[in-house]
């Protein structure tokens, strides 16, 4: 990279070549980038302003408050090229968001799916307890019922039983007293 000594060497010799007609205003400048090997072409009036910078600081102008304004101009462009950057940045991020976010409300979605089919598939088990439930209960009133009668007819079967059985033991105490009759 050349200094800034040489590049104002540099740029007396243009404008003195410019002056002599060496070259002609209109003409291009042009200069060769080592890094892409790609040649730089400059406008005859970038080329026009680097002479009159040229020809300012031969004449010992003070180029401060130019530089200044151009240096707050770029700082102005740079922010304005940040503030882009970081909208892009923004908004790209907030588009991985919105996706993230919509992944994660599909899979809400699909977990919402999959819970309604439980409670479906437990509402169908529930109510086929229930129908269970009700037969098993209809059998056991049934089976209660049964029982119930059957302990009351054994129940009237063992008072008949208990009464000739005191009937029978009355004939037998009567008969060992001696005092039998026959009915």
């Amino acid at each position: 990279m050349a200094t800034v000594s040489s590049t104002i060497v540099r740029n007396l010799a243009k404008r003195k070549a410019v002056k002599k007609g060496a070259a002609p205003r209109s003409a291009t400048s042009v200069s060769v980038d080592d890094s892409s090997k790609r040649r730089k072409v400059t406008s005859s009036t970038k080329s026009q302003e680097v002479l009159e910078e040229s020809d300012k600081i031969d004449e010992g102008a003070d180029l401060r408050p130019h530089f200044e304004v151009e240096v707050g101009l770029l700082e102005e462009q740079c922010r304005a090229k940040a503030r882009e950057k970081m909208v892009a940045v923004m908004d790209d991020e907030f588009k991985k968001f919105a996706r993230a976010l919509r992944n994660v409300q599909l899979g809400f979605q699909d977990r919402s799916m999959e819970l309604e089919k439980r409670i479906s598939q437990l509402e169908g088990e529930k109510n086929q307890l229930e129908g269970n439930l009700t037969r098993e209960r209809a059998k056991s009133e049934a089976e209660v019922e049964r029982l119930v009668t059957a302990s009351a007819i054994s129940w009237n079967n063992l008072a008949k039983k208990l009464y000739q059985l005191r009937y029978r033991k009355a004939e037998i105490m009567a008969f060992s007293e001696g005092k039998y009759e026959e009915l």
